[in-house]
């Protein structure tokens, strides 16, 4: 999964890269061999593994094999999401910033799972919420397993790594420190995944359409980017830099750097939600559909003149309903200049970020990370 492969996981001298889809494709194939582990510590339960209830857990609770196999079921929503496949790519948060701060994450493979078993979870629970119907290509799990399974298996997701947490020898001061990560990434993610459902198409947000309201929308929709996609790519970087020993100015620097990454990548996933992905693993227009304000709808009205902008806005409620004025409207807005300037704010971020982290690492253990956010910005994914 290297770069380069001299150190570790993560070359931090510069070598020859090779193309996206190669590095994408051997990230992806680590962090599943890693899922695959998480999920079936013991080799034996299918569904509920040791990382989830543990025998000694079982036995102290009474909890005979013959429950423990007639609740198989509970996490086969996580399972089925999981099996489908993803880009599998948010576990190398981890192992780069584990590495550029000195330490070898050859042993701590098994933490690539942490990342993605959560954001699996997250996106179980997202599509219950968003009334979403396609994800990674089939069906939505709720509309499989039901809502209330969906539900339950997404959030037992968020418990599932701590089997990492107390299984990887890690000192007391490295174990405080995560917990206190792992825990503030659930709260502070929960808090933007609830502003971001504030974010309605008939939101009384939208009543003042001024330049000035239209800024106050911004900030909201960006704080709520910044929150639910931010803090956990903060997460990730600061753990891994946890990991390998980091300092405190090393860690801090690392997780403002990854706070903005994840931003950006979340600005980038509303552009594609307008533009569409080309293997349609996700529905195209599906933030219009389910009248959610993004970053290219704020833009959008923001460019109109202030005595169009309620015209617009009514297009924008119709498009919930009304399937042309929905197609219409997703080809404006795909092809007004709001996505370029999306992407373009996007890239701005990360560089104003990542020149901020010479002031604390040699500019060419950098390198690494200019090419990854490269992969997370510019749609490789």
């Amino acid at each position: 999964m290297a770069f380069g492969g001299i150190q570790g996981m993560v070359a931090i001298e510069r070598k020859p890269e090779p193309p996206p889809e190669t590095f994408l494709s051997r990230a992806n194939g680590k962090t599943f061999e890693a899922v695959r582990r998480l999920l079936d510590a013991s080799g034996q339960r299918p569904y509920i593994s040791s990382s989830l209830l543990s025998d000694t857990e079982a036995s102290a609770l009474g909890v005979p094999p013959s429950v423990i196999s007639s609740v198989q079921d509970l996490s086969r929503a996580l399972v089925d999401v999981l099996n489908r496949g993803g880009k599998g790519w948010r576990g190398y948060a981890l192992a780069i910033c584990c590495e550029i701060v000195g330490g070898n994450f050859d042993r701590l493979e098994d933490w690539l799972a942490f990342s993605e078993v959560l954001h699996a979870g997250s996106l179980i629970v997202d599509d219950v919420e968003d009334g979403a119907k396609l994800r990674r290509g089939g069906p939505a799990c709720h509309l499989v397993y039901g809502t209330p399974s969906a539900i339950n298996s997404g959030t037992l997701a968020y418990f599932q790594v701590q089997f990492l947490i107390e299984n990887s020898g890690l000192s007391d001061g490295q174990r405080a420190a995560i917990y206190k990560e792992y825990v503030d990434l659930l709260r502070m993610a929960h808090i933007g995944q609830g502003l971001d459902l504030g974010l309605s198409i008939t939101s009384p947000l939208l009543l003042d359409l001024s330049d000035a309201g239209m800024a106050i929308v911004e900030e909201h929709v960006c704080v709520s980017h910044r929150l639910k996609t931010g803090v956990p790519f903060r997460a990730f970087a600061r753990i891994g830099a946890t990991l390998g020993n980091g300092s405190t100015e090393e860690i801090g620097a690392l997780g403002d750097f990854f706070l903005a990454l994840g931003g950006a990548y979340q600005a980038i996933d509303d552009v594609i939600n307008v533009a569409g992905l080309m293997n349609n693993a996700k529905e195209r227009g599906e933030d219009l559909r389910t009248g959610r304000i993004t970053l290219p709808v704020v833009h959008f009205l923001r460019a109109a003149a202030p005595a169009q902008r309620k015209v617009l806005l009514a297009e924008l409620q119709a498009a919930t309903a009304d399937a042309p004025t929905h197609g219409r409207l997703l080809e404006k807005l795909a092809g007004s200049g709001v996505l370029d300037l999306c992407r373009a704010q996007a890239r701005q971020a990360v560089r104003s970020e990542l020149r901020a982290l010479e002031r604390t690492f040699p500019q060419a253990k950098l390198q690494p990370l200019d090419q990854f956010a490269t992969l997370v910005i510019e749609d490789y994914y």
